[in-house]
């Protein structure tokens, strides 16, 4: 009996020290950014079990375990819009179409830790709706037409991504 009590002790403890996770069972696996490895079932056990998300991508954006594939990405709809580290101008409804479409992520910030430099943006109120303009390059610079017109930009020289 009471080595029965011991061993329901040890079974609890057990229990109680681990982390429960309430995930979907939902198999969009994600890998390692650098090696392409399967870590988690899907984005949830990653956020629940995994310090590190930057080292973490959903495996659908690796070819051959190689190198990640940028045009095609799926992120969550979370608006944590990403601004441009100069301009603040947002360029991103979240981080994950941020690392997803732009190549240097040292150029980028959240708008949430942009500190604006001039009064002046604050008289211009826009939606967040992620609608990307893009100059003749094909590169994101607004995050929709109307951040573009608060930056005073001929819009001429813009198209929808």
């Amino acid at each position: 009996m009471q080595t029965l009590t011991i061993v329901l002790a040890i079974a609890l403890i057990s229990v109680a020290s681990a982390k429960v996770c309430f995930c979907p069972q939902v198999y969009l696996p994600v890998c390692h950014v650098k090696t392409g490895e399967i870590l988690y079932s899907n984005e949830c056990f990653a956020q629940c079990y995994h310090d590190d998300m930057n080292e973490i991508i959903p495996c659908h954006l690796f070819k051959n375990k190689q190198e990640p594939v940028r045009d095609e990405c799926i992120c969550s709809q979370e608006f944590n819009p990403v601004c441009h580290k100069t301009t603040g101008n947002q360029l991103y409804s979240n981080e994950c179409f941020a690392r997803c479409y732009h190549e240097n992520m040292n150029e980028l910030v959240l708008c949430s830790d942009y500190k604006k430099q001039s009064k002046n943006d604050d008289d211009c109120v826009c939606t967040f709706i992620f609608e990307p303009l893009c100059n003749d390059k094909d590169q994101i610079m607004f995050g929709n037409e109307c951040l573009a017109r608060c930056a005073k930009v001929n819009l001429k020289t813009l198209h929808k991504c």
